[in-house]
């Protein structure tokens, strides 16, 4: 068994009522076993603990208990300084892809994780480069729009220099396996086993009658290139707006170095998706 007394541990809440209780049960839990804790800035306020209090981006713990639905875990992965840091997600959200447990199943399940019996879970990430500067990383994707609402672009995009498809569409979007599920599925891409190694190009709401999305390795480059521009563009990278761009910009997606990790009970992707579609 790991040993408890040096385990340092992180909660960032989702503000709700519900979390904010039950996080103050899962402390006590752990505080009453020798296991540090710590809480982000809002969270700590909120539930009463601001000796407990610690700045997400500074938030070096051995693992974080990230207690919503998968915008807190997206948010949590953007903020953390340590990617490498292992995540569980305790679902209070409405979909929960990204999370392993149900409120009311949280007792053993953070047994079974402080008694060192759970594996962890690596997923690939998505970097994204406008004119040789990383905008950051993406775990589910990233997209690629006009920022004026109801406009159509023409796009061209290249797999490691080829080009592949000239699209017009309100945007065109670079999702990873992880996201597969998320916004990508909304707008007809496939449904993508985490396991598999490779990123899924889909355009959103495309002119052209029966276009499909691209299936590519994950070592490839892809290049996204705006023909026509008349207004301002944007990148946005896991529902966040992380950068402008022009017709001149050179918009770049590739494997980033970094791997989001998950705490896992069992195997359950498959039971997941029955689930949750």
């Amino acid at each position: 068994m790991r040993d408890l007394i040096a385990m340092k541990v992180g909660f960032v809440v989702k503000d709700l009522e519900e979390s904010h209780k039950l996080a103050r049960e899962i402390d006590a839990y752990l505080s009453n076993r020798g296991i540090e804790t710590y809480f982000d800035e809002l969270s700590a306020k909120k539930i009463g603990v601001p000796e407990k209090e610690l700045n997400i981006r500074e938030m070096k713990t051995d693992l974080i208990i990230a207690m919503g639905g998968d915008g807190t875990i997206l948010k949590t992965i953007s903020l953390i300084p340590d990617k490498s840091v292992p995540i569980f997600g305790i679902n209070f959200g409405s979909m929960g892809f990204l999370t392993a447990c149900s409120p009311d199943r949280w007792e053993d399940a953070i047994y079974r994780i402080i008694s060192d019996d759970y594996r962890v879970e690596e997923r690939i990430m998505l970097n994204v480069e406008i004119d040789g500067k990383s905008a950051g990383d993406a775990l589910n994707e990233a997209v690629v729009m006009t920022a004026v609402p109801v406009k159509m672009l023409h796009f061209e995009v290249r797999i490691d220099g080829q080009v592949i498809d000239s699209i017009r569409a309100d945007g065109v979007m670079i999702s990873t396996p992880t996201g597969s599920t998320a916004y990508s599925m909304s707008a007809g891409g496939p449904i993508v086993d985490p396991r598999v190694k490779g990123f899924i190009i889909t355009a959103i709401s495309p002119f052209k009658y029966g276009a499909r999305s691209f299936v590519v390795p994950h070592d490839a480059v892809i290049q996204v290139k705006i023909l026509q521009l008349k207004k301002g563009g944007i990148i946005v990278i896991d529902g966040e707006v992380r950068g402008d761009i022009t017709s001149e910009s050179k918009i770049v997606f590739k494997l980033s170095d970094n791997r989001a990790r998950f705490i896992r009970l069992k195997e359950d992707f498959y039971k997941r998706i029955r689930e949750r579609l």
